[in-house]
């Protein structure tokens, strides 16, 4: 995940470009405002002028003189407070706006990447991977309801698509509230029924969104975990935490698939257990079962999937071999190749 001096150059010159956007920006705006409120600028000379003096003053130790210069200052600034207050304008007017006000446009708070910069460089790392053209592919749009059964199995109320509707209803509503209502989803059912591609058709609305979303295979994931413990690589551990337990969304795919041992299963949970404690949304897909789950994770990991996150159960016919077959018979092909 971490960027290339390239990448990396690529963003800084975003963030040194939006800094002197700013202040070219606020140039204009206080030079129209000087223009329509000559007073102020006068104002703002009293200002300088008395800070200059009581700078002297306190070099020269001259406390009276100081005294009398604080008097002065207060009363400067009541004058500024009461044209403000006149005119009905805001001190704002005169600051820089930034498009984060948290880092100033810099990329870094208090030594650290600031969270528009991981946002934004996470944003990069997916448009310069394939999962770009595969996320303009695999999008709430592209749905092929064809695929769906309309047939009511024995047994049951309902056709397959009509309970496909009710899931991708439920995913929206996931997607519309993710910025007021903490949530987690775990895709459960056999493969081939879509549980990656509605994965990234959340993916999709939330970057679009300009949310951090950090996809990982789990056997991606345990194989990085492994690296990291290998190569002991204090910075590239601290680097895959900032990703795993701050993104707004994790999204671990094939969770059963991964190669795993006491360090990496450990890892897990702990990233798992965190994000919860810190109330980060993540989505799980899996083709085990419960008891599966249970059995291969152990009862901490096991129980903080199953009882914190939303079972969103997937069943039907496998979609891919109705992909399949819809191709040899040469009909029209499907968006929907993620099954």
């Amino acid at each position: 995940m971490a960027l290339t001096n390239a990448q990396y150059d690529s963003l800084m010159r975003v963030y040194a470009r939006r800094r002197a956007e700013s202040a070219q920006e606020l140039d204009a705006r206080r030079k129209a405002f000087f223009e329509a409120y000559p007073e102020f600028p006068r104002l703002q000379e009293e200002i300088s002028s008395n800070a200059a003096k009581r700078a002297k003053a306190r070099i020269l130790n001259d406390t009276a003189l100081l005294a009398g210069l604080e008097e002065e200052y207060e009363d400067i600034l009541d004058r500024r407070a009461a044209f403000f207050l006149k005119n009905n304008l805001s001190e704002e007017m005169l600051e820089p706006r930034f498009v984060c006000p948290d880092c100033r446009d810099t990329g870094f708070t208090d030594g650290h990447k600031c969270h528009c910069f991981i946002r934004a460089e996470i944003a990069l790392l997916y448009h310069e991977s394939n999962l770009s053209s595969v996320l303009e592919r695999e999008n709430f749009d592209r749905i092929d309801w064809s695929l769906y059964d309309t047939d009511v199995p024995p047994g049951q109320k309902r056709s397959q698509r009509d309970r496909m509707r009710d899931v991708v209803r439920r995913l929206k509503d996931f997607v519309d509230h993710f910025d007021s209502r903490f949530e987690n989803l775990l895709f459960m059912g056999p493969p081939g029924l879509g549980k990656a591609f509605f994965s990234n058709c959340i993916a999709r609305e939330l970057l679009n969104t300009m949310h951090s979303v950090v996809y990982f295979s789990a056997g991606t994931l345990f194989e990085r975990f492994s690296r990291t413990k290998a190569s002991f690589d204090e910075t590239q551990y601290r680097q895959d935490d900032a990703y795993l337990y701050d993104s707004d969304l994790l999204i671990i795919d094939d969770l059963g698939t991964e190669f795993a041992n006491a360090y990496t299963s450990s890892r897990f949970f702990s990233v798992i257990n965190e994000r919860l404690l810190r109330e980060k949304s993540t989505i799980i897909s899996t083709n085990l079962t419960r008891n599966q789950l249970l059995d291969g994770y152990g009862e901490r990991a096991a129980s903080r999937i199953l009882s914190a996150y939303d079972h969103i159960q997937l069943s039907g016919g496998d979609l891919r071999i109705r992909l399949k077959l819809r191709a040899m018979n040469g009909a029209e092909g499907s968006s929907a190749d993620a099954f």
